[in-house]
């Protein structure tokens, strides 16, 4: 499966110039003469702009000069989680009534119960 069409290749390979890369694969470009105003993403694998790093999605929209550093991580502090994929639209997508945790272990009184819903 192709994941960018050939008309980006080309474009990116006669008027493009590689400024970075992530650590997904996603390979991040600048026009030649226009450095500031066209920039553009050639995806690794699957096109998901959810999958960008914050500070690689910043660069993209915004009219940053800073390049951000390819080999910073995803989580900048402890607290911080790493990312997940977005589901929406997939089997994985979360629904109350088909969730997998319809039981919930009740610690007082040592016994399982379901999980109220509507009837």
């Amino acid at each position: 499966m192709i994941t960018n069409n050939i008309g980006i290749l080309i474009y990116s390979f006669l008027y493009g110039k590689k400024i970075g890369q992530d650590k997904s694969g996603n390979k991040f470009y600048v026009h030649k003469n226009n450095k500031i105003k066209k920039k553009w993403v050639l995806y690794n694998k699957i096109v998901d702009p959810t999958s960008l790093m914050v500070t690689w999605q910043l660069w993209l929209t915004n009219k940053k000069h800073e390049i951000p550093d390819a080999l910073s991580s995803s989580r900048d502090y402890v607290w911080q989680k790493e990312r997940m994929p977005n589901h929406s639209g997939t089997i994985d997508s979360y629904h109350p009534k088909l969730s997998k945790n319809k039981k919930i272990k009740n610690n007082k009184n040592k016994e399982i119960k379901e999980i109220w819903g509507p009837k």
